[in-house]
């Protein structure tokens, strides 16, 4: 994440398989997980594994997964959840993940 330019950006996310509640909350460039939902956040989802994991390695699905409501905005900015996706970096990895 490319949290340093942010003060707080924070999400609540509900699992749509699982019924998990999930706090996200970037602040001061470090990543906060939490399952004790508490305080005013940017923006509340529900969403399946299978939409998180997709998002997180494809963010530009998130228009499609929105339009045919895999992923939910309940509460809050539309906006608050792309905002926090551009924020992801991807690396390549230059070394070996395993070794035999």
């Amino acid at each position: 994440m490319d949290g340093h330019s942010v003060d707080r950006h924070s999400v609540d996310g509900h699992s749509s398989d699982t019924g998990s509640a999930h706090l996200v909350e970037l602040s001061h460039g470090t990543l906060h997980h939490s399952t004790h939902l508490a305080g005013p956040t940017d923006a509340v989802v529900s969403l399946s594994r299978a939409a998180l994991a997709r998002l997180a390695d494809e963010p530009s699905a998130l228009d499609a997964l929105l339009a045919d409501r895999t992923v939910v905005v309940h509460e809050g900015r539309q906006e608050a959840i792309a905002e926090l996706l551009d924020l992801l970096v991807t690396f390549d990895l230059f070394f070996p993940v395993i070794e035999p």
